[in-house]
């Protein structure tokens, strides 16, 4: 498909997404017409904060290959952490009341697709695509599982039948990987590098030169794509590969774990990367659970040194190095068997990870860019025959409104298709974006304020952290214009013209709930935020 191709299609999705009549699965103009999709989903990797510049040109040249020819969105957000949630809202479009996966522990799995459609389902039901799902996948169970510990999960090939019968993601290459981070010999086969590699695996295939391998079921991604190549286009349904790979996740297994897991310090101590500028934050002015948090973190894992957080966050840096690998294989795989032209590749991640900055790790109980600030790239050389960026927002919830508009489907979700930006990146399709933390990893279930709805805007981050009953509440507002990197939190002791402000933003994050049917349970929730009770 050529650029001429591309704009025609999409000029034809526009008016009859307007006119409400999309072209149907089946018609001639199916084939020729409809974008294939490859979508790449990192796991933990944030938008590239506190490194030296041009790190990622120098460290990660598969982002400069699709930023070369896509369009780099330098606001996007994810609309939920951990692991799990994320990706329920980035699958289904909608928040964890609708999707029904909170937090990491969610004993029914993600609905089945005739309960809640996912976008996988929705283009191969509405579309025709072959929708494929290769690696991490996070969201349900194996057959047969009890329940316990990811150390107990028994994936067979059974459940690749199950996740194309149930989810409507065909040809998985199970067993799961980044699904467990707890200090135990199986969870070492669970990393995305080092002995194990699950990530190499889900797109090379099993290494012969590696018997520490995890051993797995399924076709790698490559040998999947070189069967399209081999395809004549005319006789293969329009395409859409998911690729979940588990790195930068592996930084879970520091302190503990990542040198038996099969990693080297001398990979990765003089990377260059320092401590994050905003490491020295005492916490006393911000949400009580984030001090919690960081007591749990000094006293289950503690780093003793400088010298240790500094290995911290090279580490971190490491694993994008470490995980490029794969991913340049991938666009290697898609270049060589002539897919690259009629592909729009996708390339973001899940989540972010504090990495140290407010003394923090991980991505539990916060609100702070670090955490919710992922990188989007979206990449075709037709559709973008120069590099591109955009300062509109963006939300992950969007992601599968945007594909399907793009597939020329109907909308699914309450996101918000990203076309008309794709089309003109001065454009912008929402005013701010909508993050929900219900999770409860680390901490004790329902601990005080442990809950979290907040507004992203173009200048303003503003958090309510709430208890599940609504008897505690907290706030944070931030002015990223002026404080980029988080450390005053206006709300606390706020000035009578702060107050002011935040009315004006509690109000449309209200809005934003109800849109968005985000409400929380058990409580209504309060329209002023200065009636609320506090700690």
């Amino acid at each position: 498909m050529n650029r001429r191709d591309f704009m025609k299609w999409l000029a034809a999705v526009g008016a009859s997404t307007a006119l409400g009549a999309y072209p149907q699965s089946g018609h001639a103009v199916d084939k020729p017409q409809r974008p294939n999709f490859l979508v790449i989903l990192t796991d933990q990797e944030r938008h590239h904060l506190h490194w030296p510049q041009g790190f990622t040109k120098r460290h990660m040249p598969s982002w400069g290959r699709l930023q070369k020819n896509g369009l780099t969105f330098n606001r996007a957000y994810c609309a939920a952490t951990q692991c799990s949630p994320s990706r329920a809202c980035i699958l289904t479009g909608h928040y964890s009341n609708l999707n029904q996966v909170p937090s990491l522990a969610f004993p029914g799995g993600l609905p089945n697709k005739t309960v809640l459609p996912n976008i996988g389902s929705w283009l191969a039901d509405k579309a025709g695509y072959e929708v494929v799902w290769k690696g991490k996948w996070h969201l349900s169970y194996p057959i047969g599982f009890k329940g316990g510990p990811p150390d107990g999960e028994v994936w067979t090939e059974a459940d690749i039948k199950a996740m194309e019968e149930n989810y409507g993601l065909a040809q998985w290459n199970p067993p799961e990987a980044g699904n467990d981070v707890t200090n135990s010999l199986k969870a070492r086969t669970t990393l995305g590098g080092g002995n194990a590699n699950n990530d190499g695996r889900f797109v090379q295939g099993l290494n012969p030169d590696n018997p520490k391998q995890t051993k797995g079921m399924g076709q790698s991604a490559i040998e999947y794509i070189r069967q399209l190549g081999r395809t004549p286009k005319q006789k293969r349904k329009p395409f859409c590969l998911f690729v979940s790979l588990v790195n930068p996740h592996d930084i879970a297994y520091f302190p503990n774990g990542w040198d038996e897991g099969g990693y080297d310090l001398a990979d990765f101590k003089d990377l260059g990367i320092g401590l994050p500028p905003n490491i020295k934050d005492d916490l006393s002015t911000k949400p009580g659970i984030q001090k919690k948090l960081l007591e749990y973190l000094e006293g289950e894992a503690p780093l003793a040194s400088d010298a240790e957080r500094l290995d911290y966050v090279n580490f971190y840096a490491h694993l994008h190095q470490v995980v490029n690998g794969p991913i340049d294989a991938l666009l290697n795989a898609m270049d060589s068997a002539g897919l690259t032209r009629d592909t729009i590749i996708i390339r973001t991640a899940d989540h972010g990870e504090m990495c140290l900055s407010h003394g923090l790790r991980e991505k539990s109980y916060v609100a702070y860019e670090e955490a919710i600030h992922v990188p989007l790239t979206i990449s075709n050389p037709e559709l973008f025959p120069k590099t591109a960026t955009t300062d509109a927002i963006y939300s992950h919830v969007d992601l599968a409104a945007t594909m399907a508009h793009l597939a020329g489907v109907p909308g699914l979700g309450v996101g918000k298709s990203q076309v008309p930006v794709l089309l003109n990146p001065d454009a912008s399709v929402r005013q701010d974006a909508l993050f929900a933390y219900d999770d409860y990893f680390f901490l004790p279930k329902n601990s005080p304020a442990s809950h979290i709805k907040a507004l992203r805007d173009e200048r303003y981050t503003y958090a309510v952290y709430y208890s599940a009953d609504g008897s505690l509440f907290e706030y944070e507002l931030y002015d990223n214009q002026n404080d980029p990197l988080q450390m005053n939190n206006l709300a606390f002791n706020p000035s009578p013209s702060t107050l002011d402000l935040i009315k004006i933003l509690h109000k449309r994050l209200t809005q934003r709930i109800r849109e968005n049917m985000a409400q929380p349970k058990g409580f209504n929730w309060p329209t002023d935020p200065l009636k609320t009770k506090t700690a």
